[in-house]
């Protein structure tokens, strides 16, 4: 499939056994590794922005083939390996699956995606 630009890695996020304090614990497993994909991403409201509020960044990725990754799930993290967005992390909001058949060349999962940022994101390294 052309346009299928960048590699990511997509890791579940599993939710563990609360620990000795009673806080919950979140373990990282990896799902799926070297996965071919493209990311776009999606322009924000200008209402909302002009309003002051702060938006959400909003991203689709496209995963091929589809037969290879029929686990991706909500909650899921996607984290690029190459291109623009090397080494962002993506939290999976919504999962899409192609309306062809699975086993059809032109299957692809379709991801609607929010990038986690941190507060150090914006700092020179």
């Amino acid at each position: 499939m052309k346009g299928l630009n960048v590699t990511v890695n997509i890791i579940e996020r599993a939710q563990g056994a609360d620990d000795a304090v009673g806080g919950s614990v979140r373990t990282d497993a990896p799902r799926y590794s070297g996965v071919r994909a493209r990311i776009a991403n999606l322009k924000p409201s200008s209402l909302l922005a002009q309003q002051g509020f702060e938006t959400r960044h909003i991203h689709d990725i496209i995963i091929y083939p589809a037969h290879l990754y029929p686990n991706v799930r909500e909650e899921d993290i996607v984290i690029p390996q190459d291109g623009h967005w090397a080494g962002a992390r993506f939290k999976v909001i919504g999962v899409q699956a192609s309306s062809v058949r699975p086993g059809n060349p032109r299957s692809h999962i379709q991801l609607r995606c929010e990038r986690i940022r941190y507060a150090d994101d914006n700092q020179a390294g």
